[in-house]
């Protein structure tokens, strides 16, 4: 019983604190958004919202990043 606590431990913590790590390295987002991605599109949507989360939440960052991108605008010229 106690090597079972102990594996089911373990699991967990790879799942709940290692796994989004890994991924929001991988996608470039911060664990904090992929656990909120993960428990709100479960909330939401349940197994379909928890396996979108994290490229819903990518596509999201791309369009607030092209958003709020600020304009590349050409050199005046001084004639």
């Amino acid at each position: 019983a106690l090597l079972m606590g102990f594996v089911l431990a373990l699991r967990l913590s790879i799942d709940n604190i290692i796994g989004p790590i890994v991924l929001g390295h991988a996608a470039r987002l911060h664990p904090v958004v992929v656990i909120a991605g993960f428990v709100g599109g479960a909330m939401l949507f349940g197994v379909v919202g928890l396996l979108l989360a994290v490229p819903m939440a990518v596509c999201i960052k791309i369009a607030l990043e092209h958003y709020y991108a600020e304009p590349i605008r050409p050199e005046e010229r001084q004639d």
